[in-house]
């Protein structure tokens, strides 16, 4: 924080100090020459505990960082350090300090940091790769302000506090918005850094350069798959270096199972637990909102990974008897944002609530999953051939033989008319607006603003996949579980992993008859086969419809109360929602309506909680 006419209000410092002590021991750093402060929640004393800041300073740098390191002995050993154990956001600072933004390529790990640079009054901020610690700024004539926390920044009298109406409508429609909730914040990208300068438009750079060309070719799948496997190992080893308890998600899925069975392994060879915990569903009927090749209950298939593992306490999370909503406004007062998905968090707050009360550091997850080594594939036997890659062509045709439509597609790739008959196509619509997602329910000024249409069909193309990964504009992440002491890491979105699947051809990923074949043979004698095999998807909280039929009287109280405020009418049709309301209270409808509902209630609920905490208005 740096005020650059005026000095830092002792009012405003002891708020700031309030805020960030809550999450622990507090450093700070208060330069009344300069007007500048820092403040990092130190949390924890052990010096290879994830989840700490730290306040680095030199005679040119004041730096506060927060980071989570691969391989910091690598770093060490740059800067000639010989004094021991330091802690990865105390090395952040010394490694910036000596090496500046030409060092950035050689740290590895997940990281976000603010920079003051004295002398030319700049701050620079930081995140990492895919920008997993978010960090927050505003700037204006006075101030230069950065946190990773939302709340600080609106505690500045000097931030307007606005909500931003396209991007409260764009999370109606189930997408994903790229701006923030709140009109005046902005992030810096993964992979990015910014630039602040009183009197100077912020300057945007981009320090990850990925290869973003396919250029690693082998003769057989395998080849590419113990490659990959390596690297995958070695970031579960980074991210278990620590000697604290840890704790994994576990579906199902690929993913969570890869994540859940690697760090079991490397656990069990240190004599330590691995608390995993699974999201089942309240007993009941659902069948009528089952869908085609969608499991329910994943609880049997998770069981028979855990059984695998001795050291692994498989623990089943569902759903309480609470409203929902009630834990959405409170989770609310903390990280001023609302959520996409409303449900996820009714099993992920027990989860991460049961893991801190474990003594858990991290919680692992596997959300980048699809994006890395688990990624679908394409090409097919168009790409196979060509390279004269013949035997890896028949086994994937043999294990699964081509439909007259697949042969057609594969024969135009050859012939080199795929591209003219794909443009063709294109001036068909591809895309629809899915059930249970209504435009109605926005108010008309916004309906026209949005877009509710979604694909037909996901995309597997090696360009959607690169501009997920490297998108230079900020991706909108709600942080509803900040009040807990978890770090959420993600072994999938390790960097040195990312960037070697990038380099591979797309048809890499595929063979034997199956899509995303590296992820299933790098679960060869780890994850059951009846979980590397399978192509179904399991349902997230398939009982979401169940939870507002029991609470239905609440959902209507809580509506008829929200209905009157004017900023919410602004944004909404009432009369739709009103019907929205009462129809997915009174009976049992697609599981996308009731996601839907959800969505907009916690919009409101943030709305009202904004203008009640912050007298927030809606930016026009």
């Amino acid at each position: 924080m740096h005020h650059i006419r005026s000095t830092l209000e002792p009012a405003l410092r002891q708020q700031l100090t309030l805020l960030f002590a809550k999450r622990g021991p507090l450093q700070q750093r208060l330069d009344e020459a300069e007007n500048t402060a820092l403040f990092a929640a130190v949390q924890h004393s052990e010096w290879d505990d994830p989840r700490q800041a730290r306040i680095y300073e030199s005679d040119e740098w004041l730096i506060a960082a927060w980071a989570r390191l691969d391989q910091p002995e690598k770093l060490v050993q740059q800067l000639g350090i010989v004094t021991g154990e330091i802690p990865d956001a105390e090395l952040i600072g010394h490694y910036w300090a000596r090496f500046g933004a030409e060092g950035l390529p050689s740290i590895y790990g997940d990281f976000s940091f603010a920079a003051w640079h004295r002398r030319d009054r700049t701050l620079h901020l930081v995140v990492d790769h895919l920008g997993s610690q978010p960090l927050f700024y505003y700037q204006n004539a006075e101030v230069l302000l950065a946190s990773p926390l939302r709340q600080a920044l609106l505690l500045h009298p000097q931030v307007p506090k606005q909500l931003n109406p396209r991007t409260l409508a764009e999370l109606v429609t189930a997408h994903m918005p790229e701006g923030d909730p709140w009109s005046a914040l902005q992030h810096v990208p993964g992979g990015h850094r910014v630039i602040l300068q009183a009197g100077a438009e912020p300057r945007l750079e981009r320090w990850w350069h990925p290869s973003l060309q396919h250029n690693l070719y082998y003769r057989n799948p395998q080849a590419y798959a113990d490659e990959a496997q390596a690297l995958f190992a070695q970031a579960m080893q980074h991210l278990l270096r620590g000697r604290q308890p840890i704790a994994s998600t576990l579906s199902g899925g690929l993913d969570s199972s890869l994540a859940t069975a690697y760090a079991a392994e490397i656990l069990a060879q240190r004599g330590q637990t691995l608390d995993s915990y699974t999201s089942v569903p309240q007993p009941g009927d659902y069948q009528h909102i089952q869908r085609a090749n969608w499991d329910l209950d994943e609880w049997s298939l998770t069981q028979e990974l855990a059984k695998r593992y001795p050291n692994i306490r498989h623990h089943a999370v569902q759903a309480d008897n609470t409203s929902l909503l009630g834990k959405l406004s409170q989770q609310q007062q903390g990280s001023w944002n609302p959520l996409r998905n409303c449900a996820n968090y009714n099993w992920l707050e027990q989860i991460y609530s049961r893991a801190q009360d474990q003594g858990c550091a991290l919680l692992l997850t596997g959300g980048k999953g699809n994006a890395s080594l688990s990624y679908a594939g394409t090409g097919g036997l168009a790409r196979l051939l060509p390279r004269g890659l013949l035997g890896w062509a028949w086994q994937h045709l043999r294990a699964k033989p081509l439909t007259p439509r697949q042969w057609l597609g594969q024969l135009a790739e050859l012939c080199g008319v795929a591209a003219p008959l794909r443009q063709l196509h294109s001036r068909q619509p591809r895309t629809q607006i899915p059930d249970g997602i209504n435009p109605e329910w926005l108010n008309s000024r916004w309906r026209q603003e949005v877009d509710f249409h979604f694909p037909t069909q996901s995309s597997r193309k090696w360009s959607s996949r690169v501009q997920f990964l490297t998108k230079p504009r900020p991706v909108y992440g709600p942080n509803p579980l900040w009040q807990f002491d978890l770090l959420t890491v993600d072994p999938f979105a390790d960097r040195a992993l990312i960037e070697l699947l990038l380099r591979y051809p797309p048809e890499a990923y595929i063979g034997m008859g199956y899509p995303r074949l590296l992820a299933r043979l790098a679960g060869e004698g780890r994850v059951p086969d009846s979980i590397r095999w399978r192509t179904q998807r399991g349902e997230q909280a398939p009982d979401e419809g169940f939870w507002i039929q029991r609470d239905g009287e609440h959902y209507r109280q809580i509506w008829a109360r929200l209905r009157n405020i004017p900023a919410v009418a602004e944004l909404f049709d009432l009369h739709t929602i009103d019907a929205l309301v009462a129809d997915t209270t009174g009976r049992s409808v697609p599981r996308l309506q009731s996601s839907s509902l959800h969505r907009i209630l916690d919009i409101a609920l943030f709305i009202e909680q904004s203008q009640q905490r912050w007298d927030a208005e809606l930016d026009y």
